[in-house]
């Protein structure tokens, strides 16, 4: 080494430390800073391949974060993706075409993948002005949110406002439509006791009643939904009936249908209407046993939810007070996050024309806001459905 050279290198080491060490403490401060943020934060290169990731990333199990450096985003949020082609593709391309030209982009999707809402913020890196961009290399940050909670209390908002309406609506008709159908069922069984009339007349005025009759019990579906039915409450005991109930549907259920019942220690003793409950529980297990066309178990469990700040597995919120909670599990074909928005939704339906009419759930709805309960339904598919009841005891 030059005489000439050494003290350079000895004048100019103090400031190269500080600068390293002003390095490596800017890198602990953003892991740091980084990590604590629930959002999912990738620092990107001017190709878009991530740089570096916060822990979020292992949190949401999408990998380690010293093992995604290198790795585009597809690949990383749908590593195994069969779909062609991907929203993400899509999305990733007019998006990084936009951040290319110095513009920021911020779009809300469903993502089935991995069953949530995001809300993705992809922002270029002001490159001019950004001194350290030779050793990072960065040129976007893209900032992945899981909004699924707040969409879901969204919806439910909407959900109700809708329902609201329809309840109005469902009510008038039904009590207009009953009227009608008191006068046609009523003046047939008159017409049925004239002894002039023939064997064929009549037979033809016993299928006038018997269609009545189904459509008066379509408006009874109708009637349950709008809060609008008559409803006899008395002190009961839940366990009791969903025993009885279970023993009913064991005799009528599908040979490759299995049915269990799980009843937790405690009083389930509630002021309700046997019959509404019992219809209730009917219409859900028979939506269970058509998410099965292969076959499979629907569990029944009883149990009680004591708190004086209640949380349940769905439930933001219920009452202060004490519950007690039925849930019903399948293991069928599931429903997507579109269709669940619409469950209780008067002849909203998801099977095949001629195979249901959409009055089971929204009667189901009917009979638990009656009895000033709540429902909630949770479901992914290919991993079935849990449908949870909260019913306030006594």
């Amino acid at each position: 080494m030059t005489p000439i050279i050494a003290p350079l290198i000895t004048k100019n080491l103090p400031d190269a430390l500080a600068k390293i060490k002003q390095i490596e403490r800017a890198k602990q401060e953003w892991e740091v800073t980084a990590d604590a943020l629930p959002q999912l934060v990738c620092l990107l290169d001017k190709k878009g391949h991530i740089l570096r990731a916060n822990r979020t990333l292992e949190n949401w199990q999408l990998g380690k974060v010293n093992q995604v450096r290198g790795l585009s985003l597809h690949n990383l949020l749908h590593p195994h993706c069969q779909l062609t082609p991907c929203y993400f593709q899509g999305f990733w391309e007019h998006a990084w075409n936009e951040v290319k030209l110095g513009q920021a982009v911020v779009e809300q999707v469903q993502d089935k993948q991995l069953n949530r809402y995001l809300e993705i913020q992809l922002q270029p890196l002001n490159i001019s002005k950004n001194e350290n961009y030779y050793y990072t290399h960065s040129f976007a940050v893209i900032i992945i949110q899981d909004i699924t909670a707040n969409r879901a209390m969204q919806q439910n908002q909407e959900l109700t406002s809708r329902l609201t309406s329809l309840e109005q609506m469902a009510a008038g008709f039904s009590h207009y439509f009953n009227n009608i159908l008191t006068t046609i069922i009523g003046f047939s069984e008159l017409l049925q006791l004239n002894t002039e009339l023939s064997e064929a007349a009549k037979s033809d005025l016993s299928h006038i009643v018997r269609q009545g009759h189904r459509a008066a019990q379509l408006t009874r579906q109708i009637l349950d939904f709008s809060r609008q039915s008559t409803s006899q409450k008395q002190p009961l005991q839940l366990a009791d009936l969903l025993t009885e109930t279970l023993q009913l549907l064991e005799e009528t259920a599908p040979p490759h249908i299995t049915l269990k019942l799980h009843i937790e220690s405690g009083d389930f003793t509630l002021n309700a209407d046997a019959n509404q409950l019992r219809q209730a529980l009917l219409n859900l297990t028979f939506n269970a046993w058509q998410a099965m066309p292969d076959g499979g178990v629907v569990d029944f469990h009883l149990y009680r939810v004591v708190s004086s700040t209640i949380t349940s597995p769905l439930q933001p919120k219920l009452a202060i007070g004490d519950w007690i909670g039925i849930s019903i599990s399948d293991n069928g074909l599931g429903i997507d996050l579109e269709h669940q928005r619409h469950l209780f939704e008067p002849f909203f339906t998801t099977k095949e024309l001629g195979k249901g009419m959409g009055l089971g759930l929204p009667q189901v709805y009917g009979i638990l806001k009656q009895h000033s309960g709540e429902i909630e339904i949770k479901s992914e598919i290919g991993n079935g459905t849990t449908v949870y009841l909260y019913l306030p005891s006594i």
